[in-house]
């Protein structure tokens, strides 16, 4: 394990990335509790892949996936998650994200929620804002299972291939999971664009000891007559750890798929299950599965930078 960690760069930091190598030990144990706390969910999940089937959820079609266009940052966000950074005004804005598909999803509405999309050579800029929820987050610490509390997720796979991307997760405690997810065949896909059994079983590598070199996060709380009524999360995804598959080190002009997600783990009455999710997806994907989803991701298209009007005379 620990030359497995060396060949791939595998390094503990907090959100600014500040690197340190773990010990075999501390990677075995990290993976066994991530581990265990998905196959908590496996049961469910699988119920409800069934539920989903048997409901004739209507799949999504590859022609009508979301696509927008990211404009180039005059000026550089803050990254402090302040309501007052101008620097977001001039980003591409995603006014909401649709529920996940799921049967019970009739039952629920999707909570308000705005992102926002900037970028220059070194990063790419994304803010989302979150109203609505109670901001719950039970977890702290890097790598901890933020999932299973409120999330904003962006899923980015720059080559656009679907055989190598990354997983970001930001809590309201500004924690980070991340990782990266590795295909040894091709992502052959369901109806609902999601990895067929024996792409996920034989071929799906996720690997959540790797972290992001240079990312960058920050999160605040929004406050309604001075009660909280939501929660900002920005980040600056590095150019650098995303484009080495394309031989790139800076972002330039240039189509990325990615998908955006927001999970907010809602009150219920029912003391067996005292809260529900809300899965919002920007391109829905089946309830729990935007990892195994990869050719469901829509299209981020990095615009020139504008000329200033002296340059255009």
């Amino acid at each position: 394990m620990a030359d497995a960690a060396a060949q791939w760069g595998i390094a503990r930091g907090d959100t600014t990335s500040q690197l340190g190598f773990r010990t075999s030990g501390q990677c075995f144990n990290e993976m066994n509790r991530i581990l265990d706390t998905r196959i908590l969910t496996f049961a469910v999940l699988i119920a409800l892949w069934a539920a989903g089937e048997a409901a004739n959820i209507e799949p999504p079609q590859p022609s009508q996936l979301p696509s927008l266009a990211v404009p180039y940052a005059v000026a550089t966000p803050v990254l402090e998650a302040g309501r007052d950074d101008a620097s977001w005004n001039s980003a591409a804005v995603i006014q909401n994200l649709p529920l996940s598909l799921e049967p019970e999803s009739k039952e629920l509405k999707p909570f308000p929620t705005e992102v926002r999309l900037l970028w220059n050579e070194k990063f790419l800029y994304v803010r989302f804002i979150c109203w609505g929820g109670d901001s719950y987050s039970p977890f702290d610490g890097r790598d901890a299972p933020h999932y299973l509390g409120d999330v904003v997720e962006i899923f980015l796979d720059p080559k656009g291939d679907s055989r190598q991307y990354f997983e970001l997760q930001v809590s309201p405690r500004n924690s980070v999971f991340d990782q990266t997810i590795l295909l040894t065949s091709e992502p052959w896909s369901d109806k609902y664009l999601r990895l067929v059994d024996e792409v996920r079983l034989r071929d799906f590598w996720a690997f959540p000891i790797w972290n992001m070199e240079g990312l960058r996060t920050a999160t605040s709380r929004l406050q309604t007559n001075g009660a909280e009524s939501g929660w900002i999360a920005d980040l600056a995804i590095p150019a650098k750890a995303t484009l080495k598959r394309l031989g790139l080190q800076s972002f330039e002009p240039m189509m990325l798929r990615a998908n955006l997600l927001r999970y907010d783990w809602v009150k219920t009455n029912d003391p067996k299950q005292p809260r529900r999710l809300v899965s919002m997806n920007w391109s829905p994907v089946l309830y729990g599965n935007p990892h195994t989803s990869p050719r469901a991701m829509g299209y981020l298209k990095l615009m020139p930078k504008s000329l200033p009007d002296a340059e255009k005379r």
